[in-house]
């Protein structure tokens, strides 16, 4: 009997195997179309400096860049780059670049053909980079991966691994561990940035940042705990995206949104984690409040190459959906075809019903009165909560008030549309129409109305009404108030532009000229957006 084949060796375990990595040879025509596609979106002085920090660019090295346009100033950078200012230096631009730019219609190619993303890219939901790995200890430049090589394979071997732009320098840590939450926070100056870090470690995130661009950047935090996350995000008036462990942060340079009358605008800089539903609500924002159908369900479709539609999930991300670099979507009202499913309303009654008994049942101040009984659409809410009430006189300061009523109406176009909120006790408040006085008078079909702000703009059937309890409980603690709102356009001066957002302009005026005493009542002083979902603020701009 003839003696068993020897057992081969085990492969060695899934930890990867680690060897120098190699140049990418660009051809001269790939070389000029990568510098251009670089100067065309990494076009202002902070993101192109802050993605040559990233790749390990000596900062006392860089060109200046008053005078000079991002053509030149990145044709200064490529010549340096070809004379070795950096070990290899197109392999980890590259890397970098394609890291916060995904799907670059110039570095997403270049990435695939040198080995830097998987070319056989899986579908839309799926992650198609591989991870970042450690250098060397003696090597000067980053390793490439190589999983399943059997171990005595060639160290000089010719065949490229499949590795991650993060191998080509990148120091985000990204995968030092489990994979944990980013977030992607909009600012728009080194100012917004050193706030946003401190915010987010105020809070206890640990943020760490992975890169960075003109309008945004993105932090790795210390935990997988989305909803933590987003609860503590929350409470800031930060302009965020969280992104679940384990998916990618990037961003896409431009979308182009065409709105409900055929307006078009341009998203710049969009994070490819935040949802559709989010474009949509900031394209019907542009149009402003007085627009008449702002409350109307929307409905996004991407316009594909031949002109047809596909029609795309609200609560969907981009990413999730195949939203792509340079792709172009429709924002329109949802057509409805006669009224309301009765079913679906009652259903929806009875879901109100229920959460505000619960909330109800964490406060014991609260009382709560529906009619009719068995399924309301008229709500009562009673509560106690120091705040303002109306000067006594023209010129005097607002009087101290503590025990609140308020009217929840549930309309006939209910959930499909938001509640209506009235403030029916007296209350000095930016957000509220003034409920005395002359104003009142004259309009006492607004009078006490409730700007209830984000809750309203990204309103959804699914809305928990104890979120909505709670929103006017932080209104009349100033706690939760707007006096202005960002619009999304940036403007000639590279600012963004903002809007009041107030009711009642003497509260608005009086408020903020006297922050020491809505702090001294536990408020917070200069106010924040009012929302109660979170939202990412994009940089839109109209395209004519």
């Amino acid at each position: 009997m003839a003696s068993p084949e020897p057992l081969r060796q085990p492969r060695r375990p899934p930890t990867a195997t680690l060897r120098p990595a190699r140049e990418i040879p660009l051809e001269s025509d790939e070389l000029d179309e990568f510098r251009w596609a670089v100067a065309r979106v990494f076009n202002d002085q902070t993101s192109a400096e802050n993605l040559l920090a990233r790749i390990g660019y000596p900062r006392e090295h860089l060109p200046t860049w008053a005078g000079q346009n991002a053509d030149t100033w990145w044709t200064e950078v490529f010549l340096a780059l070809h004379h070795g200012i950096i070990d290899l230096p197109h392999r980890r631009l590259l890397g970098a670049a394609v890291r916060v730019y995904q799907h670059n219609p110039v570095f997403r190619p270049l990435a695939q053909r040198h080995g830097l993303i998987n070319l056989d890219e899986g579908t839309a939901g799926e992650q198609d980079m591989t991870d970042p790995v450690a250098p060397e200890p003696q090597a000067p430049s980053m390793p490439e991966v190589h999983p399943d090589e059997p171990e005595d394979a060639s160290a000089d071997s010719t065949a490229e691994a499949v590795g991650a732009p993060e191998e080509a320098g990148l120091a985000d840590a990204e995968e030092a561990g489990p994979p944990t939450c980013h977030v992607i926070i909009r600012a728009s100056s080194e100012d917004a940035r050193v706030e946003a870090a401190d915010i987010l470690r105020a809070l206890e995130l640990d943020p760490r940042d992975v890169w960075s661009t003109a309008h945004a950047i993105s932090y790795r935090l210390n935990t997988d705990d989305i909803s933590h996350v987003r609860r503590q995000l929350d409470s800031t008036d930060l302009g965020w995206t969280v992104v679940p462990a384990g998916a990618r942060d990037y961003l896409l340079r431009e979308v182009y949104v065409q709105g409900p009358d055929g307006r078009r605008f341009r998203f710049l800089d969009a994070p490819a984690q935040q949802t559709v539903g989010n474009i949509a609500a900031e394209v019907v924002d542009q149009y402003g409040k007085t627009f008449a159908d702002k409350a109307r369900p929307t409905v996004v479709d991407h316009v594909e190459d031949d002109g047809r539609r596909r029609r795309l999930a609200p609560e969907a991300t981009l990413h999730d959906e195949g939203v792509r670099e340079g792709a172009h979507l429709r924002v329109g009202f949802e057509a409805t075809a006669g009224a309301i499913n009765p079913l679906d309303r009652q259903d929806a009654l009875s879901r109100v019903r229920n959460e505000l008994l619960s909330f109800a049942r964490s406060r014991p101040d609260l009382v709560v009165r529906g009619f009719p009984p068995m399924l309301p659409t008229e709500y009562e809410l009673e509560f106690t909560q120091p705040s303002l009430g109306p000067p006594r006189t023209q010129d005097g300061d607002p009087t101290r008030v503590e025990r609140h009523v308020v009217s929840i109406s549930l309309r006939g176009d209910f959930p499909q549309t938001p509640p209506v909120v009235f403030w029916d006790s007296l209350i000095f408040h930016p957000n509220v129409y003034p409920n005395y006085g002359d104003m009142s008078l004259d309009h006492p079909e607004h009078s006490g109305l409730v700007c209830l702000g984000m809750l309203a703009e990204s309103y959804r059937p699914s809305l928990d009404f104890g979120d909505l309890f709670q929103l006017l409980i932080d209104m009349a603690a100033f706690r939760n108030y707007g006096l202005l709102e960002p619009t999304g356009v940036v403007g000639a001066d590279g600012r963004e532009e903002t809007r009041v957002n107030f009711y009642d302009r003497a509260a608005a005026i009086w408020v903020a000229e006297h922050p020491e005493e809505i702090l001294q009542m536990g408020g917070s002083p200069g106010g924040r957006p009012m929302r109660v979902e979170p939202e990412y603020r994009n940089v839109i701009e109209a395209v004519t």
